[in-house]
C-alpha cells in the first residue's frame, strides 16, 4: 500500500507502519484521534473491534459486512457511506470537530466478550440435544 501511495503521488500526511504486534497497535491506538474504517466488506473488523476497546471513535460504513453490526448500528461509532469520498470525509471532520456523538457510548461491544460467546454456544447445543425429534 505504501507504494502504491507513493507511485500515485498520495504519501504525504500518511504514515505507513507496517506489520505491528499487539503492544504497538495498542501504542498506535492510544495516540489516535479516531479509526476511519473505510472497508468496503469485511464480515468481521478486527481493527473496529481493537480501536472500539482502546474506546477509540469509529467512523465505519454504513453497509460493510459486519461493520455497522459491531458498532450497534451507530450508536458505538458513525456509520457513514464510504463509497463516498465527500460522506466519508464529512463524517470525519464532523467526529474531529465536533468529537464523537454525546449520546454514543464508545465501548468494547459486550457480545464479543468470551464469556458472552461460551453462553451463547451453551444455549444453542442445548437447544439441539432437546429440540424435536423426526
Amino acid at each position: 500500500m505504501a507504494k502504491w501511495a507513493e507511485d500515485v503521488g498520495l504519501q504525504d500526511g500518511v504514515t505507513f507502519v507496517g506489520v505491528l504486534n499487539r503492544r504497538e497497535i495498542a501504542q498506535e491506538l492510544s495516540q489516535a484521534w479516531l479509526l476511519a474504517h473505510a472497508s468496503l466488506e469485511e464480515a468481521c473488523p478486527m481493527a473496529v473491534l481493537e480501536a472500539l476497546g482502546s474506546r477509540l471513535p469509529v467512523v465505519g460504513g454504513l453497509r460493510s459486512g459486519g461493520v455497522p453490526y459491531v458498532l450497534d448500528h451507530g450508536r458505538n461509532g458513525r456509520l457513514s457511506d464510504v463509497q463516498s469520498a465527500p460522506a466519508f470525509a464529512r463524517d470525519i471532520l464532523a467526529v474531529l470537530s465536533e468529537g464523537p456523538d454525546p449520546s454514543a457510548v464508545v465501548r468494547p461491544p459486550t457480545q464479543f466478550q468470551p464469556t458472552v460467546v461460551v453462553a451463547q454456544y451453551l444455549r444453542w447445543y442445548q437447544s439441539v440435544l432437546t429440540g424435536p425429534r423426526t
